[in-house]
């Protein structure tokens, strides 16, 4: 039998005693994965079945995560009457690599796939990998393979990433066990695609979700969960709370969320399979006809131009928490379909507003001037300025323009009136006909605390 570069390692308990030979439990492992967004980690959840010996015990758990944090190890066996005592526990981690084989492998018969036309497969001892992998077939040709993909191996001795445990049991036989513990190298992250109409009054919401596993483990299957919100841990922050709603299954989506403490969690219906190395993209959230408003900003504290706003709020079709993620927004056109910006939004619970920047607007141009500046202090002044919003649409705009102060400030005249946002914050609403300009203008008085 060979051994498959890239292959689902199997769970496996090894028990040993000091009277008796080590032999192999091949039960494999029911796993259950919960993967935290953006933080390179996973709860692994392992339920197999140990052969457990009488009184003090040591035991080789194979087929573990290479990025295991030891600490995190937590060991249950639900059905016994006493608990097993764990005594002692060393974490060994011989991963194996693809140098590690080849080299662990000179001199032996080995098989090659390379990516040359639709595939070609090699056959041949191993004599070099300087300048590609080169194998000596049994007429003594030697091949140079410069483009391999895949590699077959005989089978080799290494056990890979292994826990080592000292148990003691007050009683004998087969037993189900659940291995739980938290490892790095397992990640996702949430993509989303946003299709205006032609009319700009409503979209589609698409997503994906892109799970990453380089744990030095294949995952299966396994039953699946993404927890969305922002764990703490030591350096990283603080989780903000999210809100709280009953199960449900998401819109034209295989996974159910639910709240999971202050975060979400979302269960994928069916096993999943997570090779080692690879990246799996899976369907996620979708609703249709969301309505939406696009809105022009110009803030000249943030952007030269005018901004392009398309918003949405996360309700009707949707009404489901949003994970962080980039969004990528198109728009419908006769001609077909048109790429117009991208964004990243936040965790959005239901009921939030959904912002997105898609750019500056080509045709609305703005020009902001100060027309006067006097100090009328140590550290006040009065300063005016004059704001020009040029329409070369062919439609009239209505144009948000804001303006942001510090210290202790008050608008002394403007025109036309405006709406104060916040504490630093004050908007003007401009209609600009097409062809037409329009002007906002005012002065201020403001004393800096230093």
């Amino acid at each position: 039998m060979l051994l498959l570069l890239f292959s689902t390692p199997t769970s496996q308990a090894v028990q040993t005693d000091t009277s008796e030979t080590a032999h192999l439990n091949t039960s494999p492992g029911a796993v259950s994965l919960t993967i935290y967004q953006a933080q390179d980690l996973a709860l692994i959840e392992d339920r197999r079945t140990l052969e457990l010996t009488q009184g003090a015990s040591e035991y080789q758990i194979q087929g573990i995560s290479t990025r295991l944090l030891p600490e995190s190890v937590q060991l249950e066996a639900p059905e016994m009457s006493q608990p097993l005592q764990l005594l002692e526990q060393r974490f060994e981690n011989d991963a194996i690599s693809l140098e590690q084989l080849l080299k662990a492998h000179l001199g032996q018969e080995i098989e090659v796939f390379a990516s040359q036309g639709r595939g070609m497969l090699y056959r041949g001892r191993l004599v070099s990998t300087q300048g590609g992998v080169i194998l000596e077939d049994d007429s003594g040709r030697l091949q140079v393979i410069q483009d391999a993909t895949r590699f077959l191996f005989p089978p080799q001795g290494s056990n890979g990433s292994m826990l080592l445990w000292t148990l003691v049991s007050e009683s004998a036989g087969l037993q189900p066990i659940q291995l739980s513990y938290l490892s790095e190298g397992l990640d996702w992250n949430a993509q989303y695609t946003a299709v205006m109409d032609s009319s700009e009054i409503a979209l589609d919401l698409d997503s994906w979700v892109s799970i990453t596993n380089v744990s030095g483990l294949s995952f299966e299957p396994a039953q699946l969960n993404l927890i969305a919100g922002q764990i703490h841990r030591a350096g990283r922050g603080i989780s903000p709370p999210m809100a709280q709603e009953v199960a449900k299954a998401a819109s034209g989506s295989p996974f159910v969320e639910e709240p999971s403490f202050e975060y979400h969690r979302y269960a994928l219906q069916r096993p999943v399979q997570l090779p080692d190395g690879e990246t799996v993209q899976l369907a996620f959230l979708q609703a249709h006809a969301l309505p939406m408003e696009k809105k022009y900003i110009f803030a000249p504290y943030a952007d030269d131009g005018v901004q392009v706003w398309v918003e949405f709020n996360n309700a009707g079709p949707m009404e489901n928490p949003l994970p962080a993620g980039l969004v990528r927004l198109y728009q419908r056109t006769p001609e077909g379909m048109e790429f117009i910006g991208e964004d990243r939004i936040s965790h959005t619970p239901i009921g939030e507003r959904v912002k997105l920047l898609a750019g500056l607007a080509f045709d609305l141009v703005a020009n902001r001037i100060q027309t006067d500046h006097k100090q009328l202090g140590e550290r006040t002044y009065r300063d005016s300025y004059q704001i020009t919003l040029t329409n070369h649409k062919g439609e009239d705009a209505l144009v948000q323009v804001r303006e942001r102060f510090y210290g202790d400030w008050k608008i002394v005249s403007s025109e036309p009136e405006f709406t104060k946002l916040d504490a630093q914050t004050i908007e003007f609403q401009l209609l600009v006909a097409k062809d037409a300009t329009a002007v906002a203008q005012y002065t201020v008085e403001y004393t800096l605390p230093y």
